[in-house]
């Protein structure tokens, strides 16, 4: 069989497993939807479970998950917006690549409109166990919003914790660990992460 032949069979063949596997995942991701609310046009192409009491809400033309790309065979989606007061907020044309965490205990995580962010993102809105050892194993720990702005980028493996703001067109390194505010249209790297840049353009 000539190559054309054969370059032609490899590409039908790929987008077949394409379309079979994102078939699969979203029948799966049904089994796992308790409170989620997905506005038109949104993509979800891992598999995901969206868990707790409060709400959580994806705006228009975004997308969950990415094939191919690392962590879409091992991982998944995992939103849970644990307690009723909790909220995590994705806004419209956002993009999130695989194997992500956002956990809202009893807060609000909000994510703006045609933000970009790599695998492997972590986000949490608490520390959930208090440092004190001897409060450890009660329930009395705080709670803090996190609010990442419009068109920010977010590298791989980046881990946001409770309280953070991040400005707008802001540039987050991958690896990064954020545990501070983030200024607008800066990039942002390290851990414990600090701004390295003040002038993107």
């Amino acid at each position: 069989m000539p190559n054309f032949y054969i370059h032609k069979c490899k590409t039908l063949f790929a987008i077949i497993i394409i379309q079979y596997r994102t078939l699969c995942f979203r029948g799966l991701k049904l089994l796992n939807l308790h409170n989620m609310k997905a506005a038109k046009g949104v993509k979800i192409v891992q598999r995901i479970s969206a868990q707790g009491r409060g709400t959580i809400e994806v705006g228009k033309e975004s997308q969950l998950g990415v094939y191919p790309s690392p962590g879409f065979k091992r991982g998944e989606f995992y939103l849970e917006a644990r307690n009723a007061t909790a909220q995590i907020l994705i806004g419209e044309n956002v993009f999130i690549n695989n194997d992500c965490v956002i956990i809202a205990d009893k807060s609000i995580i909000e994510i703006g409109d045609y933000t970009l962010i790599g695998p492997s993102f972590f986000c949490v809105d608490s520390d959930f166990h208090p440092l004190d050892p001897t409060q450890r194993l009660t329930t009395n720990y705080n709670c803090q919003s996190v609010k990442i702005g419009r068109n920010v980028f977010i590298g791989a493996r980046v881990t946001i914790l409770k309280g953070v703001n991040i400005g707008d067109d802001a540039v987050i390194a991958a690896g990064s660990m954020v545990i501070k505010d983030v200024p607008s249209g800066v990039v942002f790297a390290g851990n414990p992460g600090k701004v390295v840049r003040y002038s993107i353009t």
